[in-house]
């Protein structure tokens, strides 16, 4: 579905495919891409931050550097 809307509005989804969300559900870890990067201009870099960019939370820290003129 992000696709599509992502291509009608003009959007560039920035995600390369990794997990960007960890929990567990039923004593089983779950790992997804919930936290999506879309950007107009074009993405130059995305990438997931190291780990001493913690939140606190089960999302990970993303990074997205967009070109701009």
């Amino acid at each position: 579905m992000w696709e599509e809307v992502s291509y009608k509005k003009g959007l560039q989804i920035g995600n390369d495919g990794r997990s960007t969300h960890y929990s567990t559900r039923e004593d089983v870890e779950v790992e997804s891409v919930i936290d999506l990067t879309l950007a107009n201009p074009p993405i130059a870099k995305w990438s997931i931050l190291a780990d001493d960019h913690t939140t606190g939370s089960a999302h990970e820290v993303i990074q997205c550097d967009v070109v701009v003129d």
